[in-house]
């Protein structure tokens, strides 16, 4: 069977393979145990990897709409009919006024909300390209590293490119960087830079992982440093 069936095995198992293409490699998964183990394991690694970036809605949403609602009455939209008092009309204008002064501030704050997600979305499209590219490499693993704390972390990664991703990690003080490390013997190799947004990351390595042993990720100095100076966040081996 030609190698090319056996590389449809990341793509089909995220779910991108076209009609036929799909067709075609489930009639070769059905006998082919080597194909039928990796997809499952990068089903699990993907499973994984969304569960790190997944982001919840923040924690006081609910209580603020319930508060809106309970302080709202409930009113007809038609404007009270002139009963000769120009004080009440007066007063329903300026109530009707200050509903849609708070409504366009509302408005406002959730188009600047939008448009900071989208950038985020966008960031995420981008990390997310990066892990595809690895698990399309063919000869894919993931490990789970051990971390400090309530942080988490894996590495996805192939012969000549890796991809980590964190979620949980603790916000940086100052210009501190997390780096990354691939470990040869005892020789660590800066394999990159990066900072967190709200806890989360998905960073490629840099270098091939491809001989190391293990990879670490450590808190640095600005700019990293050459050779690993600061704690040890997270730590695991690469197996063979």
């Amino acid at each position: 069977m030609s190698a090319e069936v056996h590389a449809l095995a990341g793509p089909y198992a995220l779910n991108a393979l076209p009609e036929d293409e799909r067709a075609f490699f489930e009639r070769h998964l059905a006998a082919c145990e080597p194909c039928q183990r990796e997809v499952r394991e990068l089903r699990a690694t993907a499973a994984l990897l969304g569960d790190a970036i997944a982001e919840e809605p923040p924690a006081d949403l609910r209580d603020r709409v319930l508060a809106a609602a309970h302080g709202t009455r409930q009113q007809s939209p038609h404007l009270p009919r002139s009963t000769g008092r120009p004080g009440r009309l007066r007063t329903a204008l300026s109530a009707v006024a200050a509903v849609l002064v708070v409504a366009a501030t509302g408005l406002g704050v959730v188009a600047a909300r939008l448009q900071d997600r989208v950038e985020e979305l966008e960031a995420q499209v981008q990390a997310s390209r990066a892990v595809v590219r690895v698990l399309q490499a063919g000869e894919t693993r993931s490990e789970r590293l051990t971390t400090r704390g309530a942080a988490r972390a894996q590495v996805v990664w192939s012969p000549r490119s890796a991809v980590l991703v964190a979620s949980r990690l603790p916000e940086l003080p100052g210009g501190s960087v997390y780096q990354l490390w691939l470990i040869r013997g005892r020789r660590p190799a800066p394999a990159g830079t990066f900072r967190p947004e709200d806890g989360r990351a998905i960073v490629g390595l840099q270098g091939r992982p491809a001989g190391a042993d293990a990879v670490a990720m450590t808190v640095e100095p600005p700019g990293g440093s050459p050779a690993p100076t600061g704690d040890v966040v997270a730590e695991g081996p690469l197996g063979t």
